[in-house]
Parts: structure tokens; sequence; C-alpha cells
């Protein structure tokens, strides 16, 4: 979930863990930081969006291996 305060927040399918912190968004590329990887981090993904709200996110540059595993090929949605 994305707010309009610059977090985001992602509960993944089958996990009980959460990634959450803050992201950017320039253009179609949005750039995200966590807690898991470290908030000095980001990853860069780039967004196709299906309407005003879902999209799904591409790898574009991403150091930490957990989030690319899950971010990379997800749906995403902002918070309205």
């Amino acid at each position: 979930m994305f707010t309009s305060n610059g977090h985001v927040e992602g509960t993944f399918d089958g996990q009980t863990w959460k990634l959450g912190g803050p992201y950017k968004v320039e253009g179609n590329t949005v750039m995200i930081a966590d807690s898991t990887c470290g908030f000095g981090y980001w990853g860069k993904y780039k967004v196709t969006w299906y309407s005003n709200d879902p999209a799904k996110a591409v790898l574009v540059e991403d150091s930490c291996s957990g989030r690319k595993m899950n971010v990379d090929g997800s749906v995403m949605v902002r918070e309205k």
C-alpha cells in the first residue's frame, strides 16, 4: 500500500512479515527503501500502471535480494 505521505507497506501472500518504508516516484519508476534491507539501500522498479490504482513492478536495480525477490513482478496499490 502506498500512502500519500511517502510511505509504502507490503504484506506478502503466504508470509507473515511486512515490508515498510519510504518511497519516491519519478515518472514510471518507483524507488523503495525499507527496514528489512536498511533505509540506506534503495530498490528501483519500473512500474506499469493498469489504471489510477494497481501497478506492476519490474526490477530495474536492487541490491537487497529479499526485497528484490518479493517486489519484482508484484502488483502494488496506492492507498487513497
